[in-house]
């Protein structure tokens, strides 16, 4: 039996991969891809949302600001004269009651045709059902909305193709 005591080992020269840093790993690219994606939903968010939010700041300017040349992003003296107003010109409430009957009678004529075209699609398969639903949500509602009778039975009829557009795309799925 012997008494040999194990040596330590011996010291390692840097090599030449060790002493260069890794490119980035694909843990790495994958973050920063998402990070680009994020920060252009947020971008695009940003773009989507400032019109509402101008128009409801505008809404609470007074009528010099509304005028003036220079923006003014938070209405410094916020004031409701403008909504009272609007509340004060007349045939008002008579507008306000045509919209809504508008809105509720399309609304309503909406669903029922999307709720009986979804039931037919649900129930009959046949060929070519595809492309008969991609004709059905996009073409048939642009060409009803920029070819209607009348100047407002074009704009009701647009507003009711988006509708029902959506309306059987939601029951469909």
């Amino acid at each position: 039996m012997s008494t040999q005591v194990p040596a330590a080992p011996l010291p390692v020269a840097p090599t030449a991969d060790d002493a260069v840093p890794k490119v980035r790993t694909f843990r790495h690219r994958r973050l920063l891809g998402r990070v680009g994606i994020n920060l252009l939903g947020l971008l695009v968010f940003v773009v989507m949302v400032f019109p509402v939010y101008w128009m409801v700041i505008t809404a609470f300017k007074p009528g010099v600001d509304i005028q003036s040349y220079t923006p003014k992003f938070i209405p410094h003296p916020a004031t409701l004269q403008n909504f009272t107003d609007a509340i004060n010109q007349p045939y008002f409430w008579t507008v306000v009651k045509n919209s809504l009957i508008v809105v509720v009678i399309v609304t309503f004529l909406s669903l029922l045709l999307a709720f009986l075209a979804s039931l037919a699609l649900a129930k009959f398969r046949f060929y070519g059902r595809g492309a008969f639903v991609g004709t059905v949500i996009v073409v048939v509602p642009a060409f009803v909305g920029f070819f209607g009778s009348s100047e407002h039975a074009g704009r009701t009829s647009s507003a009711a193709s988006a509708n029902k557009r959506m309306s059987l795309f939601i029951l469909i799925s």
